[in-house]
């Protein structure tokens, strides 16, 4: 008898989506290293972006929410893009634990280069499957990412 639910590896979800995302993060480093950052980092890059396109100054804790960073994750990363002067963060007038983060003029340029280097690598990788199945998979992931 055996340990495992799937006859094969091929058969285990968690084995799949292990090498697909395994092999996604690779081609995101390589891609995002001439840059210097991190897919975390990058995430909170295009992340503020997202914000800035609804007109919303977001701060740390809303940026964690919507993301999923870990606070403390999330404040070191922020602390090394404040570094590369690509973010500012700014402490609240109201309220002195609430910190709101922005992107510099740095940051400004560099985003949409950083977003066009991720979305060919999502291109790449998720283009072999038509745009239905591609629809379908987003679905079934946010719908797991909920469920949390």
């Amino acid at each position: 008898m055996s340990d495992f639910q799937s006859p094969t590896p091929q058969q285990s979800i968690g084995f799949q989506f292990w090498k697909l995302h395994a092999r996604w993060q690779r081609e995101i480093s390589t891609a995002l290293a001439p840059f210097d950052i991190t897919h975390t980092q990058f995430v909170i890059l295009a992340t503020l972006r997202w914000f800035q396109e609804q007109s919303v100054h977001p701060s740390q804790v809303q940026i964690s929410r919507l993301t999923g960073i870990e606070k403390m994750t999330l404040s070191k990363a922020i602390r090394r893009l404040e570094a590369l002067e690509l973010v500012n963060r700014i402490k609240s007038n109201h309220d002195t634990r609430s910190v709101s983060v922005s992107l510099t003029e740095s940051g400004q340029k560099m985003v949409p280069c950083v977003i066009h280097a991720v979305e060919n690598i999502d291109a790449k990788l998720f283009g072999c499957i038509d745009t239905e199945k591609q629809l379908q998979l987003n679905a079934l992931i946010h719908e797991i990412n909920q469920k949390q």
